[in-house]
């Protein structure tokens, strides 16, 4: 989810700036399910955001959402600054 909007289809597209994004995480030991966790995320435009699950161990239901990396969109062109 981003800002609360349901983001099933992928890639979604939201406008630069701050946006509270909700990942659901990895199952774990104990259920199949993964834990939600809700990060800020400061979205540049053009950019597409690769998040992933850090856990401290494979049976842990805890984790941590981090950027594992960033990238331009080809062919996008940032909305002009009014």
């Amino acid at each position: 989810r981003i800002d609360d909007r349901d983001t099933t289809d992928s890639p979604v597209f939201v406008d630069p700036g701050a946006r509270r994004v909700t990942v659901q995480g990895p199952p774990d030991g104990v259920s199949r399910i993964g834990q939600l966790r809700t990060i800020d995320l400061n979205v540049a435009p053009c950019t597409r955001y690769h998040l992933v699950a850090v856990k401290p161990n494979r049976l842990s239901s805890d984790f941590d959402v981090k950027v594992d990396y960033q990238e331009p969109i080809g062919g996008c062109h940032a909305p002009a600054v009014k």
